[in-house]
């Protein structure tokens, strides 16, 4: 899901001073909803980091004013609330990230959120690797139908999830479907027929 369209990105813009020098980002409602919509798309092709959901955290912490109720608003509309909410829930269980009552109860009522969260913290954490210890990066597990199945679970709307199926679908038919280099020289046509 896309937070917002660019000029209303542009429009709710902050300021940060870097190296002195102000630097215009997006306001930390938005950037919230951007950090959890990236942890999900990593957490699908087993890419996640600790350090995706210490930014949230970190997010949270600097930013006592944020518009809670802006972000739970903007994340229904655009169908990212499961996402935003698997955000929450390991900033807050991992890195302590203080959440006000209303979003707290929320984040803790939603079940699939709950078992999502499970998972990414198996990932992050898993047994092998020993206690308190991350697997090194690039060491994932590949891309497998499994991955699939989070991204399913992570959204919550069914259209969402059907768009989700028909482009899986249709990446898959285009990989069996393409005719690679050797299939052009087991079985060479003429250039009219090249659409064959």
């Amino acid at each position: 899901p896309t937070p917002a369209t660019f000029d209303e990105l542009w429009t709710r813009r902050r300021p940060v001073v870097i190296d002195g020098k102000p630097i215009l980002t997006f306001g930390p409602e938005d950037l919230l909803l951007v950090l959890s919509v990236q942890l999900a798309k990593d957490c699908r092709s087993w890419k996640q980091r600790l350090m995706q959901i210490c930014d949230a955290a970190e997010l949270i912490r600097t930013s006592p004013d944020l518009d809670w109720e802006f972000v739970l608003q903007r994340a229904r509309v655009i169908g990212g609330m499961r996402i935003l909410l698997l955000e929450l829930r390991l900033a807050n269980e991992l890195l302590d990230a203080a959440l006000p009552e209303r979003v707290h109860r929320i984040v803790y009522d939603d079940r699939v959120v709950r078992t999502l969260a499970e998972e990414v913290r198996a990932r992050l954490f898993p047994p092998h690797a020993g206690p308190g210890k991350a697997l090194p990066i690039g060491t994932g597990i590949p891309i497998s139908r499994e991955d699939s199945w989070f991204h399913l679970r992570v959204r919550e709307r069914v259209p969402d999830k059907l768009r989700y199926l028909c482009q899986l679908a249709q990446s898959r038919v285009s990989t069996l479907v393409t005719p690679t280099y050797r299939d052009r020289s087991f079985l060479p046509l003429p250039e009219p027929l090249g659409l064959l």
